[in-house]
């Protein structure tokens, strides 16, 4: 960790990128934690480097060449990026008082943000471009997979540019698993969350068409009419 200090004191651009990257809270620490390992990528290779060189670390040497590969870092870059949009999310989760219906409303925002930027070739073109500047600072050049056509465990669409190779078979295909994963794990059950609406501290909320589909959603467990049900959220509303 000396070594490393050492290194990045006289790195005035990773220290100006870190400020304020810092105080990280469990919920967003990973998107925080890819953007300071981007932001000192330089000081950190060349701490593995002298690990390994001054003080016969057999271990860093071995890291330094893996986190030098092209692959490493476009994934790093293109990663830390998308992962940004969910910090957000990831702290209404994981707040005591969470409030479902409200997460729902952010994960619509954050499917038609990835949407929109997987729609827009140049927000690619702008993380590729940053991939490959972080690239030259440890003197990596752009690339793709060698003999991509015998690949068995990893996607293997056709490219004729590193750029589109990486686009096709690392950033369109994370971020459509990131929006498939919204949809199965939270937003199928939206219709319930509503329900969080009765709820006393949420009370002022709740409208006569939520309550409708309140019902409709829990209309197996309620043993009232729609009318009754209607009469009680308007008696619970006037409290």
């Amino acid at each position: 960790m000396g070594i490393f200090k050492e290194h990045l004191a006289n790195d005035e651009l990773a220290m100006a990128n870190m400020d304020g990257h810092q105080n990280l809270k469990a919920w967003d620490a990973r998107s925080e934690a890819l953007f300071t390992f981007k932001s000192a990528f330089s000081t950190a290779h060349a701490t593995l480097g002298d690990l390994a060189a001054q003080h016969g670390d057999s271990k860093t040497g071995p890291y330094q060449t893996a986190i030098e590969k092209f692959d490493f870092i476009v994934t790093l870059v293109a990663t830390q990026h998308i992962l940004s949009a969910f910090v957000k999310l990831s702290c209404l989760l994981q707040n005591k008082d969470c409030e479902l219906f409200v997460a729902a409303e952010e994960s619509k925002v954050i499917i038609r943000q990835l949407n929109a930027e997987r729609n827009d070739p140049e927000v690619w073109n702008s993380l590729y471009n940053a991939a490959v500047e972080l690239a030259a600072t440890v003197e990596t050049d752009p690339e793709m997979p060698r003999n991509r056509g015998a690949q068995r465990n990893r996607p293997n669409a056709p490219a004729q540019t590193p750029s589109e190779y990486w686009k096709l078979n690392m950033y369109l295909p994370f971020v459509d698993h990131l929006i498939n994963a919204l949809y199965s794990r939270l937003l199928a059950a939206e219709p319930r969350y509503v329900a969080q609406k009765l709820i006393p501290q949420n009370i002022a909320q709740l409208t006569l068409a939520d309550g409708d589909e309140i019902f409709d959603v829990y209309v197996d467990d309620a043993n009232v009419t729609l009318q009754e049900f209607r009469s009680e959220i308007h008696r619970w509303s006037a409290k």
